[in-house]
């Protein structure tokens, strides 16, 4: 897929998450926008709520032990 932003060697896409010391509050929807500006960039972005849960409930794990 072409886009018309340009995302030069290096760039990331980061989206920031807030934890309420259970959950991660409105997950649903930070996933749904970083599909829809990896999408804009042109990135394919498919299992990325999979691996994103997978790796931020064993980071928090590990932050709280």
């Amino acid at each position: 897929m072409e886009s018309g932003i340009y995302a030069g060697p290096g760039t990331k896409l980061i989206e920031t998450l807030l934890w309420d010391g259970q959950a991660l509050l409105r997950l649903p929807l930070h996933l749904e926008r970083l599909e829809r500006s990896a999408a804009l960039l042109g990135w394919r972005c498919e299992g990325a709520a999979e691996a994103l849960r997978a790796a931020g409930l064993a980071a928090l794990r590990e932050h709280l032990e």
